[in-house]
This record gives C-alpha cells, sequence and structure tokens, in this order.
C-alpha cells in the first residue's frame, strides 16, 4: 500500500518539473530586450535601419499586441548583421511597406500573396510579398486605420521590429 502513495508523489514531482520547463522554456524564446517598450520616436516618415548585407536567412515572424503599441518582430537568428530595411507609410492605401534586403531564403512558411490575419484594433494582417529580387524579402502591413510607426532592430540574435502605436 505505501508504495503506490509513492508513485503519485513521484507523478505530481515530474509534472511538475515539466510545467515549470515549460514555463521557462517560453520565456527564453523572446529576448527580454525584445519585450522593453519601445525607445524611439512613433512616426509616419519613411524610416531605416541596418547595413548591406546578404545570404541571409528570415527564420520567424511573431507579432505581440502591447497596451500602446503593436509590434511585429523579423527574426534572423544566428544572422551577425542587421539587414539594410527600410518602411514606409502608404497613407492612401493604410499600409507600412517593409522592405528587408539581403534575405536569401524566407523560411517562416508565409506564402506570398495569403495575409496573416492579425485582427487588432490597429493591425488588420501582414503579407509577404512577391519580390524579383533574390536577395530580398518585402512584407506589407494592412492596418484599420492610420498610424504611426517605429523601425529598429536588435542583434543577438538579430530581429527587425515594427511597432505600431495605438
Amino acid at each position: 500500500m505505501p508504495q503506490k502513495g509513492f508513485s503519485r508523489i513521484w507523478i505530481l514531482i515530474i509534472l511538475a518539473v515539466i510545467v515549470a520547463g515549460v514555463l521557462v522554456y517560453q520565456q527564453l524564446q523572446a529576448p527580454a530586450e525584445e519585450a522593453a517598450k519601445p525607445a524611439g520616436k512613433y512616426s509616419f516618415d519613411k524610416q531605416q535601419v541596418g547595413e548591406l548585407t546578404d545570404g541571409l536567412i528570415l527564420e520567424d515572424i511573431r507579432h505581440t499586441d502591447h497596451k500602446d503599441y503593436y509590434r511585429i518582430v523579423f527574426d534572423f537568428g544566428e544572422a551577425k548583421v542587421v539587414p539594410f530595411t527600410t518602411a514606409e507609410f502608404w497613407p492612401s492605401a493604410r499600409l507600412i511597406k517593409l522592405f528587408i534586403g539581403g534575405v536569401r531564403r524566407d523560411f517562416t512558411g508565409n506564402k506570398a500573396e495569403e495575409p496573416i490575419i492579425v485582427n487588432d484594433e490597429v493591425v488588420a494582417s501582414y503579407t509577404r510579398e512577391i519580390t524579383y529580387d533574390d536577395s530580398s524579402a518585402a512584407y506589407t502591413i494592412a492596418l484599420n486605420r492610420d498610424a504611426k510607426f517605429y523601425l529598429h532592430a536588435l542583434e543577438n540574435p538579430v530581429r527587425i521590429i515594427v511597432d505600431i502605436e495605438k
């Protein structure tokens, strides 16, 4: 009989360790500085970051709703250089056009011209665009209303970030 109670305790301990491991893993997925509030100024003006490079792999895109802004992160994993990137607001279409240079492969699984629906109060969707350049990637962020944005980058790992003001 004591054997059964002993087994239950071990099962509970193992489950607790698994849950704790999952929570730690989730926190490690987004580096701490990525969660910080944007330090720059939001603007409707064309913005750019990074430098000319080549051979990059776009590994992941994630998006997160924050209280005062909406964030879209383009993750380049093991890249050593922040790629030259421009973002421009097109008011007539309520779009932010993002062009990222040096991207040879897009491993995000996003198919060209098939929108990823967000349905946030500001961001409606984002879409990978067709480019006729074998070393670039382009994305269009569709907005539900006019909104200023802030383009910036982080390193280790290399990420391009677009923060859209609410």
